[in-house]
This record gives C-alpha cells, structure tokens and sequence, in this order.
C-alpha cells in the first residue's frame, strides 16, 4: 500500500485553502463582546478543572465545574461530576437542577423529570432555584412522552468530476423510541438517502435502511452502557444500477470509558443478495468506533468496519479504517448560540474477491467539511473532497474530486 502520509497529502492539496479561507471570513463576523463570554466562560472552567483535579473530593469544585460545563455546553461532563456530587450530597439542590439540565440536554427527559421530582420535593429550596426547576420540569414533561421522535433532515446539491456532474441530495435520519419502563427502551431508526443525477448514463441512486430492537441501560444515567439487540435490512441501488439487499441480525454495544472517551461495537451476520457481479451470501460484519475528547474543542474519532461474505466456493471482504478530527472553532457568526464546526476526514477501504485467485481493489479518501448553525436546529454544511481508486473488479483507476452544500435540520 502507499505510504499514506504522503497520500494524505496529496488527497488534500487544495481542499484545506478553500475551507479555512471561508471559516476566516465568517469568524469576522463575530462580536467581540461574544468572543469574550466564551474565553471567561472557558478560562473559569479550565480552573475549575485544576481545583477538581488537584481535589477529587471537593464538593465545591465540583459543582462549579459541572455549572461551567453546562454553560459550555459539554453535558456529558457535567453529568459525569453531577451523578458523583448529588449522591455524595442528596440535599444539594443546585448540583441536583444542574444535573437536571444536563440530562435534558442529551435527551434523557426522564431522568431529567426524576432529578426536578425530587429537587422539588425537598424543604426549603431556594424560591428562584425552584422556579427555574419548575419551568424545566414543565419542558421535560413536554417531551417525556412514552413514544418520542427525533431526526435529522438534509437537502443539498454536489458536484463530481469524473464524470463531470452534479447531483441533487436528500435524506432524513429517524430514530422512534419508546418507553418500555425503567431501565430499556424499544429503538427503531430508519435512514434514507437519495441522488438524482444530470449524467444522461446514470440513474438516481438511493439507500435505505431499518434497524428496530430493545434497548438496555443496565445503569440507569444519562450516558452509561447501553445495549441493543436488533434486527434489521436494507436496500441500495447505486448510480450504475447495481442493486444490494440485505437482512440480518446483531449487537450493539455503547460503552462510555471516563468522561472524554466513548466506544461503540456494532457485532452483525447478515444475509445478501447482489447483481453488481459480487457473491451473495451470508456473511458477518464487525463495526467498531471510538472517540476522544482532545481539551475542550478537538474530538478524535476512528472507525475500524470489517464485512465476509460467501457463497459457493466465491467470497469476499471488505474492510475499512477511518479517522475524523472535529475542531470546534469557537465562533458563532449567525449568533445560533452554537459554534462553527470543522471536520477533517482520511480514511482508506478496500475489497478483496476470492476465487480461484485474488484480486482487490484500494479507494483512500480525504475529506474537510464545515458545519454553521443558523439558529439552534437548523444547520449549513459545506464540503470539498478527493478519492482515489486503484483499478480492479474490472474497472479502471479513478480519481475523483467533489464539493458538496447541504442544507440540515435538527428536530
């Protein structure tokens, strides 16, 4: 395989300038008066963050860690502390609202209407403080219904050179959850994806896929272990026509490690059936993520993704290894209360066909995408890109460049 510094910099020429020329244009934008609100904010947590950490047991540290955290909008570090204080201290009413806000700000309405229950229920609570808990409480009751929904929508348009092309883009995430008592959900979520090509020898491809199954919080918290036994399938056409069903069964498993780090291992067997020339079969599928939390504003993240498949004597693998670096830039030009985000993405796949002999074929890829917010749900993407493919399975090497702008919505 080639040396893959030198490819990644090779993937990159030239996508990095035209990115970073326009994040520097919005970041003028700002006002100084914002810019100084967060530094404060970011200074007085990170001091925070040294009390806590040269005295774990400071119960005063922790909270204003955690109340800095919430401000900052790291809510799985404010939980983290929280869950720590409130059982050190049961009667702590502001450590027990805060901790009510950060469940409410990754989802967890539940718990978050259980924290605001007892903070309520306790004597003499601060009026105000019990004011603000009651307006949560109002909000969480609003969404902790037995059957919620929540989303995210995109409609864009992208270019390719090779062919020369443009494509128009949709597709929508959904994920229905449905409240089967303590500790388990029902989780379905349902992804769609469409491209409508203007080359005359394409067709519009499209992607769909379902998962449904239970999901289990052994540790009822916000963001402890979860697991979802599913089943699920999928259909696919690609530009060419190449059309892919499958079905299949698996595992999946979210595990938090502290309070920067995050695993994921999606365990699957799957049953395929393919005209692109490729096997159909039955096969396994290992999918396994991690992420880091870098200081206050950089997330690393990797993706290792291993697929078998067999039929006849015929197989076939495919593997894939990608890394993603999200930089959070610290500005907030359209004043979303929500800072510009940069993703910069390398990765490298290949496919391996057995059969008699071997033959595979390498794709390495590089992408920089930048993220704005328009107002608290509503998001602009804009992407440059490069891949580059190794000839095989009877196709030419191909190099490709693309752009891409895509407009989101959050709900």
């Amino acid at each position: 395989m080639r040396d893959a510094a030198g490819k990644a910099a090779r993937l990159l020429r030239g996508v990095g300038a035209g990115l970073a020329g326009l994040a520097a244009g919005l970041a003028m934008t700002v006002s100084a008066e914002a810019q100084d609100t967060r530094g404060e904010v970011a200074e007085a947590r990170a001091r925070a963050f040294e009390r806590l950490y040269a005295a774990p047991q400071d119960r005063r540290a922790m909270l204003d860690y955690a109340r800095l955290s919430v401000a900052a909008r790291d809510y799985e570090a404010a939980s983290s502390v929280l869950e720590r204080l409130v059982a050190l201290e049961p009667g702590n009413a502001e450590a027990r609202l805060q901790l009510a806000i950060a469940y409410f700000a990754l989802g967890s309405d539940a718990q978050a209407s259980r924290q605001l229950t007892l903070l309520q229920a306790q004597p003499g609570v601060d009026p105000a403080l019990s004011a603000r808990a009651a307006d949560y409480g109002r909000a969480a009751d609003a969404r902790n219904r037995v059957n919620s929904v929540s989303g995210v929508a995109r409609l864009g348009t992208g270019w390719a050179s090779d062919p020369d092309s443009a494509n128009l883009e949709a597709g929508v995430t959904l994920t229905w959850r449905r409240d089967l008592g303590p500790k388990q959900d029902w989780v379905t979520r349902l992804a769609m994806f469409g491209s409508l090509p203007d080359a005359s020898d394409r067709q519009t491809a499209y992607r769909f896929d379902l998962r449904t199954g239970p999901e289990f919080r052994p540790a009822d918290t916000a963001i402890g272990l979860r697991l979802q036994p599913y089943a699920g399938l999928s259909r696919s056409r690609d530009s060419f026509g190449a059309r892919r069903e499958s079905e299949g069964v698996g595992l999946l498993v979210q595990r938090p490690l502290g309070q920067r780090a995050m695993i994921l291992a999606d365990l699957g067997f799957q049953s395929v059936t393919r005209d692109d020339g490729g096997p159909s079969g039955e096969g396994a599928v290992i999918d396994l993520l991690a992420q880091y939390r870098i200081g206050e504003r950089v997330t690393l993240r990797g993706r290792l993704r291993h697929e078998a498949l067999e039929e006849d004597g015929r197989d076939e693998r495919e593997r894939l290894a990608m890394v993603e670096v999200v930089h959070d830039l610290g500005v907030d030009p359209f004043g979303a209360g929500r800072n510009l985000q940069g993703t910069l993405a390398l990765g490298w796949q290949e496919a391996e066909r057995r059969q008699g002999g071997t033959v595979s074929r390498e794709t390495e890829f590089a992408s920089l995408t930048l993220r704005g917010y328009v107002d608290a749900t509503r998001f602009v993407d804009m992407s440059l890109g490069r891949s580059e493919r190794d000839a095989g399975f009877g196709s030419s090497a191909r190099n490709v460049d693309w752009v891409s702008i895509r407009l989101g919505w959050e709900f």
